[in-house]
């Protein structure tokens, strides 16, 4: 039976009714809100940076109530908790009123969603896909175990993009999932994250991409996995729970969210004036980038690829924010060249105790004292950063990294999905935004200062017996560390189990 489970394959002959984003010349509220500043700024596109959790969740409930015609999203992680259900629920009051919702999820943190999929995916303007998905559906961890044992080449090739778009108007491109922790709403972890907003010709571009990977054969139909839409009385059962949910959750949730469309569009409007204009690349992966042939010397990933020729044009500063960081002998030893050349490399990450991947830290942790050796500047994200309740509505949570950006010269910046690790470099799909502009640079650049700071991070050092420091600040005074900051003897020496393991290119 365990054999059986675990040979469950995927149906390769099936029918997928292709489909793709609205013309951007569609007549929409959103459109005729930002019309004014796309004429101002033509062929530019604007960006604003959601830099704080209220602001981005806020902003993904806005566009959802202003949608008018189109809303697609796409997620790596889809959660079923306060956050993924209210912003669920609203896409379906968007599919009530005639929007159409289109909804692509990966896989690996979909298992046990099967009938809440499978009943979202019977409203007649809502369809699912779940991109890369296991064959056999309806079993317990041991037997989705197997069958992603049996599947291993196929099941770690993974879909890492976030994106939620209005009316091919209005796009979020960034680092966070749909869950409560990447909006600043659990009491035990909060993510510190990062998004932007973006419309204009950005929003077409980003619209193709999210159509590029809707309509490959990787993309599963709910439908074709045998996933039965749940009868009406279980769907009304279900929609009741969602209603009781709702009654508990809102008299305690810490967001404003009753608020009308005409409040939204009005808050849009006034918006425009804070909008950085720029010129801009969407760089994304393609959907089968684990699978395409690679050259050797050369990455899978074109996210890497684009983002390291515009680094290798910097001059004088380079600003790195990866919450998982496992990189190559070369990428290390270019980073020395970069340090002759006079550019000043900065790297935020996470610590042994900020971490949500003790595994990555791991493998991590003996490449601190190289990297710093190469000239790198060294922070790591402290879980208790006084700067949380920025990105938390409850200070007592713990702190983590999980912004994906990179700053050139204070004159390009990338804001996107891509790790700095070889998951993201060789079976993730990425995507992300990578914007020409010296005012939207200085933006994200001054939001990390706060985060390098000695109260949010802690500054590694090598002394000259070669001992690593971890020096920081409390309550006004200095504090130094000679072992991972906080962490106890049985997480160090996890840490130190879990490095020994041959599983560095899984991370």
């Amino acid at each position: 039976m365990a054999f059986l489970v675990g040979c469950a394959t995927l149906p390769k002959d099936f029918s997928a009714t292709p489909s793709t984003a609205i013309s951007q010349d569609e007549n929409t509220a959103l459109k005729s809100a930002l019309q004014p500043s796309l004429n101002t700024h033509s062929g530019l596109s604007g960006f604003y940076l959601l830099d704080e959790a209220k602001d981005a969740f806020l902003s993904r409930i806005a566009m959802a109530d202003a949608a008018e015609k189109t809303i697609d999203a796409q997620y790596f992680i889809w959660a079923g908790d306060a956050a993924g259900i209210i912003l669920m629920d609203r896409l379906i009051k968007a599919a009530d009123r005639g929007v159409r919702v289109r909804i692509l999820l990966d896989d690996v943190t979909s298992h046990g969603k099967d009938m809440g999929l499978g009943a979202l995916n019977k409203h007649p303007l809502i369809e699912i896909r779940v991109f890369n998905p296991l064959g056999h559906r309806y079993t317990g961890n041991v037997s989705r175990s197997l069958s992603m044992a049996f599947h291993v080449g196929r099941m770690t090739r993974r879909m890492h993009n976030k994106l939620f778009a209005a009316d091919n108007q209005v796009a979020i491109v960034g680092g966070r999932n749909i869950a409560d922790d990447y909006f600043g709403l659990s009491k035990k972890s909060n993510f510190r994250d990062m998004d932007l907003m973006a419309v204009g010709p950005m929003v077409r571009e980003a619209s193709a991409k999210f159509d590029e990977f809707w309509n490959c054969s990787w993309s599963v139909p709910m439908e074709v996995l045998g996933v039965k839409p749940p009868t009406q009385k279980q769907y009304d059962k279900m929609m009741g729970r969602i209603q009781k949910y709702f009654a508990a959750e809102f008299k305690k949730f810490p967001y404003p969210l009753d608020f009308s469309r005409e409040a939204v569009m009005s808050e849009l409007k006034k918006k425009r004036s804070q909008f950085v204009w720029a010129k801009a690349e969407v760089v994304g992966d393609p959907p089968g980038k684990s699978w395409a042939p690679s050259e050797p010397g050369k990455t899978r990933s074109t996210v890497a690829a684009r983002v390291t020729e515009v680094a290798q044009e910097s001059k004088s500063d380079i600003l790195l924010c990866s919450p998982y960081l496992i990189m190559s002998p070369g990428a290390i030893e270019k980073i020395g060249e970069f340090k002759k050349d006079g550019v000043r490399v900065r790297i935020l990450t996470n610590s042994m105790m900020s971490t949500d991947a003790l595994p990555v830290v791991a493998h991590y942790k003996g490449l601190r004292e190289k990297l710093i050796e190469a000239g790198v500047d060294l922070y790591e994200m402290r879980p208790d950063a006084e700067n949380s309740s920025r990105h938390s509505a409850f200070t007592q949570a713990r702190h983590s990294l999980h912004a994906k950006v990179a700053v050139f010269d204070r004159q390009d910046v990338f804001v996107g999905t891509y790790n700095i690790d070889p998951r993201s470099e060789n079976l993730n799909t990425e995507v992300g935004l990578l914007v020409h502009s010296p005012t939207l640079s200085e933006q994200v650049a001054q939001s990390l200062e706060d985060d390098l700071g000695p109260k949010n991070s802690w500054t590694l050092e090598l002394t000259p017996q070669k001992e690593l420091l971890w020096k920081g600040e409390k309550d006004g005074k200095e504090i130094v560390f000679k072992k991972d900051p906080y962490a106890g003897f049985w997480k160090r020496f996890w840490a130190g189990f879990l490095s020994i393991l041959p599983i560095k290119e899984q991370l």
